[in-house]
């Protein structure tokens, strides 16, 4: 197969610095270069979709996981079962989130471990404004689409839902966070 006057083959495995054929895959080197080189708001909402959808995966599996025990408890934790399970996926969550920020988007040097706990602290507020979205978003769907709850037998769908609403909100008040202060090029 070509492509203009160059065969796959060579676009894919001609590796120009040795002038031979070998595997080097110069079409995703070219990909990841173009990545690095991207502006660096870019950048962060390439990261940020990726923490987003990691984040709002390990929350779906955590609300299938652990809503029936959860809800079945007595009290508050039976009745607000999902921020329980909104604050663990959190916690468990940041760490690949500051990963993808310090090595990726925001490209900083220094030590990862101090740059990950700086990111609980500037995650925190955005977390504490998505527990508190996610309790207004809940009850307004709750309100407007009761059938949303019954969808499915262990797992309540308005939840999935009203977290998703938060994500913009929290997406927006952590870009200004990380920015200027977890990776900031001064601290350290």
């Amino acid at each position: 197969m070509t492509v203009g006057s160059i065969s796959l083959t060579r676009l894919l495995f001609w590796d120009s610095k040795v002038g031979s054929f070998r595997p080097t895959f110069r079409m995703f080197r070219t990909l990841k270069t173009y990545l690095w080189d991207l502006p660096e708001p870019l950048r962060f909402l390439l990261a940020g979709g990726i923490n987003t959808l990691w984040g709002y995966l390990l929350f779906a599996l955590g609300l299938f996981a652990l809503t029936v025990p959860l809800s079945s408890a007595e009290g508050w934790v039976g009745e607000h079962y999902y921020l329980i399970i909104q604050w663990l996926m959190w916690a468990l969550s940041v760490p690949f989130g500051a990963f993808t920020l310090k090595y990726y988007a925001f490209q900083s040097e220094g030590a990862y471990l101090p740059q990950a706990l700086r990111s609980y602290g500037v995650y925190l507020p955005a977390q504490l404004l998505s527990s508190f979205l996610l309790v207004l978003f809940l009850r307004i769907l709750r309100t407007l689409a009761p059938r949303l709850a019954g969808v499915f037998e262990s797992i309540d769908l308005t939840v999935l839902i009203a977290q998703l609403c938060t994500v913009l909100f929290a997406t927006i008040v952590s870009y200004f966070g990380h920015k200027y202060y977890t990776f900031r090029s001064s601290v350290e």
